[in-house]
């Protein structure tokens, strides 16, 4: 059930999807550049390399569907609650009769 908190948790996760796909997008243009064995930091193998980016295209693409998740579960919460509404207004209204009809 969607709260106040709700309506700060999607613009969260849409930037740090954005951020994790900058990250991505760096670490490919570092990482591919040029041969991974010769431009590799001292202690690091292009397996470690190859991970990292690995991971941080995961977590983008993880990220990214939670944005749509989130967003589903808002559409599906405000679609439920207005036909809630719908019906609890024609419960209350039902007795009525027409309004312009004339006595």
């Amino acid at each position: 059930m969607p709260n106040r908190l709700s309506k700060f948790v999607t613009p969260i996760d849409v930037i740090f999807s954005y951020l994790w796909l900058t990250a991505f997008i760096f670490a490919a243009q570092d990482y591919n550049w040029k041969n991974c064995a010769t431009n590799a930091p001292a202690g690091a193998s292009c397996a470690l390399k190859k991970a990292n980016e690995s991971f941080m295209f995961l977590t983008f693409f993880f990220t990214i569907l939670a944005v749509f998740l989130e967003l589903f579960n808002l559409w599906s919460y405000r679609k439920e609650s207005g036909a809630n509404e719908e019906r609890k207004y024609n419960a209350q209204h039902a007795g009525d009769g027409p309004t312009d009809t004339v006595a």
